[in-house]
This record gives structure tokens, sequence and C-alpha cells, in this order.
């Protein structure tokens, strides 16, 4: 059980990051824990890095990072490595169960969203003419647990 997690984010602006992050905060308060979140560039690594071993060491406490998807977690894996950090000192997950997930080194936790049922359920909708009104549907997630989440040393 981890209680110093991160949300690591490139761009808040962007829909599925915010509201990623929106669920994170929720339930980082409901367990009364503080909210840690880490911003980095697409593009720029140096700079990155240079982040990431600033605000870790501001926060010596930090044992995960949760990432707004695959990509930012394998680029969290990369400064990782970068920082000489041992790749099973954080625990690391991500979102939409990627293909590189499997062959990321450790191999990648990730919370599969399903994208084919969600286009199928939002086709179906469609189809029978339901949205008449604002709808909720859930679609079911799952979390495929993998190395990065193994352990903490």
């Amino acid at each position: 059980c981890y209680h110093n997690i991160v949300y690591a984010y490139t761009d808040l602006e962007e829909l599925v990051q915010a509201e990623r992050y929106e669920g994170y905060q929720s339930y980082i308060n409901q367990q009364g824990l503080r909210d840690h979140h880490l911003g980095l560039s697409r593009v720029d690594n140096r700079a990155n890095l240079e982040k990431m071993q600033s605000f870790l060491a501001k926060n010596p406490e930090i044992e995960a990072f949760i990432a707004c998807d695959d990509i930012q977690a394998i680029r969290l894996q990369r400064l990782f490595k970068e920082a000489d950090i041992a790749n099973n000192r954080y625990a690391l997950l991500g979102f939409n169960n990627s293909l590189i997930t499997e062959i990321a080194n450790p191999s990648l936790t990730s919370v599969d969203i399903f994208p084919q049922e969600l286009g199928e359920e939002a086709a179906n909708l469609l189809l029978k003419k339901i949205l008449q009104e604002s709808q909720t549907l859930i679609i079911p997630h799952q979390i495929i647990e993998r190395e990065s989440t193994a352990s903490i040393k």
C-alpha cells in the first residue's frame, strides 16, 4: 500500500489527463494524503531530468507514480535510468495497457480501459438514438499488474 503517490502528466489542458488527475485528487483527499503532482515536457528530456531530480530531492517520501498514460510512464522509466535510480525504487502505473507496457523494463503495470468496448458502446448509443439527454455509461476497467509495481526497494 502506497501513501506518497505522484500524478505525472504533460498537459492538464487535455481532458483525459485532467480527468485522471481529478480522480487521483479525489482518492488522495478521501484518504487524507498529500497531493503530489509533476508536470513534464513531451520534448525536453534534459529539463525533465532536472525537474524530476529536484522534485524527488524535495519529496524524499515518494513511493509511487501514477502516469497520465503509458507513454508518460515509459518517459519516467527512462528518466529514472538517466538519474541512476534503481528500476524498482518507485512503483509505477500507467493507463491504456499499450503494447509497450509488456516490453518496457521492468514491464509496466497499466490500467486497461478497453477502448474497443468504449467505441462499441458509443456507436450503440448513437445507433439507438439514446442520446436525447445526458447519459452516463460506465465501462469496466482492469488493472494489469506487472513488474513495475511488484516491490519497492
